[in-house]
């Protein structure tokens, strides 16, 4: 391995609440040595509900002549104060990648790397010199016990998956998945995040007909059953029905179990999205190569009672 030698690529990514550096075939995850003051920013600056919400920004003129920098002393300009559209997280890790790389590796191999932490973690993050949108989970929603012993196994996992796609198109999709299944939470109604934990599943579906030797059915409503049955997580075949109407009569009549989106609905339809994104993270593991004893585990109860291991 030669993380160190100046052939390596390198891109600093925030926040990943890793406490150690994880070193993995094709490279490196290091912690940075301003970590500790980077999780104390998250902790003081998250919500007491376990959100980092978008800060809020605002206006200011620029200074005559120059115009170079702004007004400060002169304070916002009127009404422009809002939630930020686009921020920053504090850097924690950086990302040495080990050649050969591919010519635009923050576009590819890092943007995967940095997602599938992301992934792992149940959170959100970026590479620092880029932006981040919506609120970012700071507790993960995973139903597993994350053991960072099994990180460089898992990392290795991922990434050697990613590499082996056959073409551009193939990791560009897996990479989205990932992106967008750490999205999910980043909404606030529970009909939103159903939107986009289907839509993951439905990306999935056709990463898994498209790449893989699964056989896809042409009537949707069978689709969720048979990528469980396929890859063997548990089935609770009343609540499948349940969120196969939930999501026809949301995409194709935008009603929330029979209300508009927005109004109260039942403990079932608020459960559905995450119950959707719990099945969504095992699919996306068996995809990204992993076939231990979590992804059997029911994804319909409350709590994290596994730790997500290499197979024995």
């Amino acid at each position: 391995m030669q993380s160190s030698d100046i052939s390596s690529h390198r891109e600093i990514i925030g926040f990943i609440p890793l406490k150690r550096n994880v070193v993995f075939s094709k490279g490196e995850i290091q912690k940075l040595d301003t970590f500790d003051e980077a999780k104390l920013y998250m902790h003081e600056n998250s919500n007491a509900d376990g959100y980092y919400y978008p800060p809020v920004v605002a206006r200011y003129e620029l200074k005559s002549p120059t115009y170079e920098k702004p007004d400060f002393a002169a304070g916002p300009l009127p009404r422009s104060k809002r939630p930020a559209h686009l921020f920053k997280l504090p850097a924690s890790h950086q990302i040495v990648l080990d050649f050969p790389y591919s010519v635009e590796p923050r576009n590819n191999e890092c943007m995967f790397l940095v997602q599938f932490l992301a992934f792992i973690y149940g959170t959100r993050a970026h590479i620092t010199e880029w932006w981040i949108d919506g609120r970012v989970p700071q507790k993960t929603s995973n139903d597993y016990i994350l053991d960072e012993m099994e990180l460089p196994y898992l990392t290795d996992m991922a990434f050697s998956t990613w590499s082996e796609c056959k073409t551009p198109e193939q990791q560009l999709h897996l990479t989205n998945l990932l992106y967008m299944h750490n999205r999910v939470f980043s909404y606030e109604w529970d009909w939103e995040q159903f939107t986009v934990a289907y839509m993951v599943f439905d990306g999935c579906y056709r990463y898994l007909q498209r790449y893989t030797d699964f056989k896809g059915v042409p009537e949707h409503a069978s689709r969720l059953k048979l990528v469980l049955e396929e890859i063997r997580i548990p089935l609770e075949e009343d609540r499948i029905k349940k969120f196969v109407k939930l999501r026809n009569d949301l995409f194709h009549e935008t009603l929330w179990e029979s209300k508009q989106p927005g109004i109260s609905a039942s403990h079932d339809a608020f459960m559905a999205s995450r119950q959707m994104k719990k099945i969504c993270t095992r699919i996306l593991l068996f995809i990204l190569g992993y076939r231990g004893e979590y992804l059997a585990k029911p994804w319909w109860f409350a709590g994290s009672s596994c730790v997500l291991r290499r197979p024995e």
